[in-house]
Parts: C-alpha cells; sequence; structure tokens
C-alpha cells in the first residue's frame, strides 16, 4: 500500500514462466485504488535489463538461471510514482 499525497494505492507485481522455456517470465503489475495507472511503466530486471512498456504487462528473457528481483517504476494518474518489486526463481 501506498500513500502518496492524500492517494491510496495498492499495487503488486505477479509472474509466470513459460512452460516451453523456464528462462522467459511474464510479469504484470496489479493496482487498485483512487488512482489509476499512467500507462508507460519502466522495467527493472534485476539482470541488467531495462526497459519501459506501454500497458501493465512485460515479457522478459533470462540468459541465467539465479534469482533475480525485478521492479516495476509506475506513475499513477495523480503523479506519484514509486517503485513495485517481486523476486523471481530462474531455473
Amino acid at each position: 500500500m501506498v500513500d502518496c499525497l492524500g492517494e491510496s494505492f495498492l499495487t503488486n507485481i505477479e509472474h509466470s514462466t513459460s512452460a516451453q522455456n523456464a528462462m522467459i517470465v511474464s510479469f504484470t503489475v496489479g493496482h487498485s485504488g483512487e488512482q489509476q495507472l499512467n500507462n508507460s511503466i519502466k522495467w527493472n530486471f534485476g539482470d541488467g535489463a531495462q526497459r519501459t512498456v506501454s500497458g501493465t504487462t512485460v515479457e522478459h528473457t533470462y540468459a541465467q538461471a539465479g534469482t533475480y528481483t525485478a521492479i516495476a517504476t509506475v506513475t499513477s494518474s495523480g503523479g506519484c510514482t514509486f517503485d513495485v518489486k517481486e523476486t523471481v526463481d530462474v531455473q
């Protein structure tokens, strides 16, 4: 839960691994609250790769197995910017 200038905002990241390739992970930002998410989300996948996408879902291919912390930098329609984190184990 984030409270930024009176905005109550609940966010999370969910992830799933591709059934065909365990190195491919899909991430989705979920949210609820008074404000909406802006359409552009900056992702840092924890392996040095970064990408900005439109929408709440992104797919990333990791080069090596390991534990990574993916960070989505989101901005609400009210202008509040914050990071949402998810740890993923890539096999």
